[in-house]
């Protein structure tokens, strides 16, 4: 993790993902929040979600995602102003019970918004 950071601060974005997919995808997308989500993932990654969060919530979201839904859906609920967050992380949810079942009654609310 450590030489892909120090790889993407000097700007060699395809070395850095190619020496830790962990990050690649973010990378591509955007190597200053690549930088700053490689940094915090390092500590923990509710950090790291906290940290691309306060840069691009529906990026955010769809990293959470990827790593734990309870944590995706938490994200989603707290950025309710954010449009494109909130239809991204209730279809998800739609798509399992289980995941419907461990949120709270927000998670109606979720569904309502994703409609309109």
């Amino acid at each position: 993790m450590d030489l892909a950071v120090d790889m993407a601060l000097d700007g060699d974005v395809a070395l850095a993902m190619a020496v830790d997919m962990a990050v690649a995808v973010v990378l591509a997308t955007d190597t200053h929040l690549a930088v700053a989500v490689a940094l915090a993932v390092a500590l923990d990654m509710d950090v790291a979600v906290a940290t691309a969060l306060a840069m691009d919530t529906s990026l955010a979201v769809a990293v959470a995602l990827a790593v734990d839904m309870d944590l995706a859906v938490d994200i989603a609920l707290a950025a309710a102003a954010t449009e494109d967050a909130i239809p991204l992380a209730a279809n998800h949810c739609n798509k399992s019970s289980s995941a419907l079942e461990m949120t709270t009654p927000q998670a109606s609310s979720i569904e309502i918004l994703s409609i309109h």
